[in-house]
């Protein structure tokens, strides 16, 4: 639960995130993933419960549905028509080297200084990601005459949304599952925390690798 409730937001919140993408500024939307991501680290370290996990979980949810959406508009606006599958295969690049950085470092942080640390660490890196937000420019609205129903109809009712809707639902449960349980398999069988975020990292690689050329 505590680690489904995150994606859960975060889909949820997708929705009404694109249509204020659209309409209003996707640098607020950033400003505001930014500032969530800064803060849930925080909460975690001092949630002494499941219920105080979970809200801190859909906090978060809240502040990735924000920034992904604002993101992936913002590098679909600014990239060249006739290269939009080769940006988007550049910026999955930029996900999947934090990807593969970061649970190496945490698995080595936590054995080395423990949970607390490292979320303090996941804090600052929020934080420079607010910074960076902040320093762009302010984006032009678009002048969709959809209300936040009207877009959403539309979208659903398109074939290739549905079908690559379909396609990511069914990968991603797989994904899920993995992504879930292995490190509690991991920790169970008496591997340390290291080698736990080393496992992500060769994943994460494999991805960096193969993403561009596939873009």
């Amino acid at each position: 639960m505590i680690i489904g409730i995150f994606a859960l937001i975060a889909v949820l919140s997708r929705i009404p995130y694109g249509s204020y993408a659209d309409k209003h500024s996707k640098k607020n939307l950033l400003l505001i993933g930014a500032l969530i991501f800064t803060l849930a680290p925080l909460l975690y370290s001092m949630s002494s419960n499941p219920r105080a996990l979970i809200f801190a979980r859909m906090l978060h949810g809240l502040g990735i549905g924000a920034f992904t959406i604002a993101a992936f508009a913002l590098v679909a606006e600014l990239s060249p028509k006739l290269r939009l599958g080769e940006a988007m295969g550049v910026y999955g690049v930029s996900i999947m080297i934090a990807t593969a950085i970061a649970p190496a470092l945490s698995g080595y942080l936590v054995d080395i200084v423990g949970f607390d640390n490292t979320f303090y660490l996941a804090s600052g890196f929020g934080f420079l990601s607010l910074a960076f937000a902040a320093l762009m420019h302010r984006d032009q609205a678009a002048k969709s005459p959809d209300s936040l129903v009207e877009g959403f109809l539309k979208a659903v009712r398109n074939r290739g949304v549905l079908l690559a809707s379909y396609g990511i639902f069914i990968l991603t449960v797989s994904y899920g599952v993995v992504v879930a349980f292995i490190p509690v398999h991991m920790i169970n069988q008496g591997i340390s925390y290291t080698l736990v975020g080393g496992f992500f990292a060769v994943y994460a690689i494999a991805t960096i690798i193969t993403r561009p050329v596939m873009g």
